[in-house]
């Protein structure tokens, strides 16, 4: 299978992020002035986005190695990928709109933007590549944006923490 060195990567630094975050939480709560429900949403946020990266950089060899042509392999893949993070940015949208009803400020910005329509961008990606229209390197393509996104976020709780700005 093709790209085995890049998505093994991919997984790793994802965990990094995962990890690190909660460093940062544990350290930087005592000076924030961020609500604690927003950097609490961040947070669960990256460490989720941080999961999905890992999880489906390793999903291709499942199958693959279950006996699926690399072809098979990255369309099952691409499938579930697009599933789980169609799921997860439906289910994101409602609890940050129950923030933003509740009054806690700095639910939405220009980054929330960018992430959001980077995001439904990787899940049209993702359906192409499940559909046979579009190939492996488009799969890339979304896990870098699911990637490039628990970056954004762990920079965003790690800059809430320290200065207290969202």
């Amino acid at each position: 299978m093709e790209d085995t060195e890049l998505l093994l990567t991919v997984a790793e630094i994802a965990v990094a992020f995962a990890g690190f975050s909660g460093l940062v939480t544990i350290l930087g709560q005592r000076l924030s002035r961020v609500h604690p429900q927003l950097v609490e949403h961040n947070l669960r946020a990256m460490i989720l986005t941080s999961l999905l990266a890992v999880s489906f950089s390793l999903l291709p060899f499942l199958p693959h190695r279950l006996g699926a042509s690399p072809d098979v392999a990255w369309r099952i893949s691409a499938g579930a990928f697009g599933v789980a993070l169609a799921t997860y940015f439906f289910n994101t949208g409602i609890r940050r709109r129950a923030l933003g009803r509740s009054g806690v400020a700095g639910v939405l910005s220009a980054g929330t933007l960018l992430s959001a329509t980077l995001w439904l961008l990787a899940i049209l990606v993702l359906l192409a590549v499940a559909a046979g229209i579009a190939g492996a390197g488009f799969y890339l393509l979304a896990l870098f944006v699911v990637l490039y996104v628990s970056g954004q976020l762990f920079f965003t709780v790690f800059v809430s923490l320290l200065t207290g700005r969202e």
